[in-house]
């Protein structure tokens, strides 16, 4: 009996062992086939195929961070089936609506006349000059601190995410505050559109991209790694879409820059994760840091969203539908200690489909993502492969939205405000399109063998 139970102890535990690596496969299996068949029929740089390489990759870094014996400070041992079916299906409906955007079918890309884009450039750009005369001083000590003392980054940021999630709403909104997070988040899009425009205004250009640097700066600033790579993760994600419209030349210069400012950037991200790396008391290595930082998102789904222990009323994906009542909206402190009863609140990554799940449960959620998909599987369906200005903003959503690995981009007030703006010139554009057809022009891409009557 002395040596039975030990046997027996070793039989359970390699049983649990042999049945997590199964569920992983199945779930690697099913992105890994998925993304073969969307790249067979897509192409390797449609957009579509870009997303689902990216969970594709996700699924096969699971492996590593949940078997790895550092998991045990982060993940319950114990995986289901059920939550990653549900997961798959939920990304694959929501990633839909990207087959439209296909290189293979679309040869020309609408957008508004010089004037009107110029004047949405300039609105855009300076609006974040109150976003980066904030971020200024942090920045001068950031860059400085980060190199030469490898505390400053956690110090950093534990007092910058302490300041973020005890700021106080209850007295109303900064509104300039407000614009300028709305602009900063808008101006990527417009960043890439504007490029495709032959005769581009210098002034307007540098302001565009000042105002795309403003993001990752604050991410030195503050010592925040997400504000850095979500960035990168956009601008690629924009830039595989717009790449065949570009000129040769302009694409060679913006390939070069690129390698330039990921290595910049990148190299912060590594130091910035080596000072918060360097409090860390336990014995994770900083390579499973990364890894988890990428790909924790699915094991914590499987963990805990299913079931939470409840709900968080959507106060964390649509605060908007309280604050009306409320006449303000929680802070990230103060929204964790009212559902402090659920497994897991937003300090993990989830993905967007486990933001939604925590906000609204599984059916709410599956629900709101049916209907979602099908008004914009509809809405970006092209017509004589051209992508109309309005599916361009449709287009910049799915991107952001399809890109939350980690989080739903469009949370609380700030991103409820950001996803309100881009509704807005989504119908405003979309009328004055068919109002005023006059005022917009196409942009063909690069050899495209197909014509249309009027291109300017």
């Amino acid at each position: 009996m002395v040596v039975f139970l030990p046997n027996v102890f070793l039989y359970s535990y390699s049983m649990d062992i042999i049945k997590n690596i199964f569920l992983l496969s199945i779930n690697a299996f099913l992105w890994v086939s998925t993304y073969a068949y969307i790249k067979y029929r897509n192409g390797s740089h449609a957009i579509v195929t870009i997303v689902i390489l990216m969970y594709t990759l996700i699924s096969l870094v699971c492996y590593y961070i949940f078997l790895a014996p550092s998991s045990r400070y982060y993940f319950i041992d114990n995986l289901s089936l059920s939550p990653f079916l549900y997961l798959y299906f939920m990304l694959m409906i929501t990633i839909a609506p990207l087959l439209h955007f296909s290189p293979k079918k679309i040869s020309y890309i609408q957008l508004p006349s010089r004037q009107i884009l110029n004047l949405l450039c300039i609105i855009f750009s300076l609006c974040t000059i109150s976003s980066l005369i904030t971020i200024i001083p942090a920045l001068k000590t950031g860059l400085v601190g980060i190199i030469l003392d490898s505390s400053y980054a956690a110090d950093q940021y534990a007092d910058s995410t302490y300041q973020r999630m005890n700021e106080s709403k209850a007295g109303g909104y900064n509104l300039l505050a407000i614009l300028g997070n709305i602009a900063l988040k808008i101006t990527p899009f417009l960043f890439f559109c504007y490029l495709l425009q032959k005769r581009k205004n210098p002034v307007i250009l540098t302001l565009l991209i000042i105002s795309l640097l403003i993001t990752p700066l604050s991410g030195i600033a503050h010592a925040s790694r997400l504000a850095i790579i979500a960035s990168i993760f956009l601008f690629v994600f924009l830039y595989i879409f717009f790449m065949p419209f570009f000129e040769n030349s302009l694409r060679k210069k913006f390939n070069k820059a690129f390698i330039y400012i990921c290595v910049f950037f990148g190299t912060f991200f590594l130091l910035i994760s080596i000072g918060r790396h360097s409090r860390n008391v336990s014995d994770v290595p900083m390579e499973y840091v990364f890894a988890r930082y990428f790909a924790e998102g699915p094991i914590i789904f499987n963990n805990y969203c299913m079931d939470a222990g409840g709900t968080r009323e959507g106060e964390y994906v649509f605060p908007f539908q309280h604050i009306l009542d409320r006449r303000s909206q929680y802070n990230e402190t103060e929204l964790r200690e009212k559902f402090s009863n659920l497994k897991v609140d937003n300090s993990r990554f989830s993905t967007y489909v486990g933001d939604f799940v925590l906000d609204f449960g599984p059916l709410g959620a599956a629900v709101i993502f049916i209907i979602l998909s099908f008004f914009l599987y509809h809405a970006s369906a092209l017509k004589k492969r051209i992508v109309t200005f309005p599916q361009l903003i449709l287009l910049f959503f799915l991107i952001k939205f399809c890109g939350g690995f980690y989080q739903y981009q469009f949370s609380m007030s700030l991103g409820n405000a950001t996803l309100g703006t881009l509704i807005l010139m989504y119908f405003c554009f979309k009328i004055l399109s068919r109002a005023y057809p006059k005022y917009f022009r196409y942009i063909p891409k690069q050899n495209t063998k197909y014509k249309i009557h009027k291109v300017s």
